[in-house]
């Protein structure tokens, strides 16, 4: 039987993400993983796991920006692992022309 701890992990939304959600950061508990960090991250600010994250890949969606202090998620090799005390920040995504 495996014990998860919780951890404490604070989310900055920068951006159109800022008006989108009127906050500019919230500090969540999650058991270290992704999904647990997007569910809770939902039930406090609305929409988010919907918009972010994808359900299908159980990853966060292509044209997101999501930094785990200040490294693209998308460039790392292991697992996504949140500790406590890690800052995540999420940037929306970026037209280009």
């Amino acid at each position: 039987m495996g014990v998860h701890v919780m951890v404490k992990v604070k989310v900055k939304f920068f951006a159109s993400l800022r008006d989108k959600y009127k906050v500019r950061e919230v500090e969540v508990d999650c058991d270290g993983g992704l999904e647990s960090l997007m569910h809770s991250l939902d039930s406090k600010v609305k929409g988010v796991r919907r918009d972010l994250f994808d359900d299908e890949k159980r990853t966060v969606k292509d044209n997101v920006l999501f930094l785990l202090n200040g490294v693209n998620v998308k460039t790392m090799k292991e697992p996504i692992r949140f500790k406590d005390g890690d800052i995540v920040s999420i940037f929306p995504p970026i037209a280009g022309g």
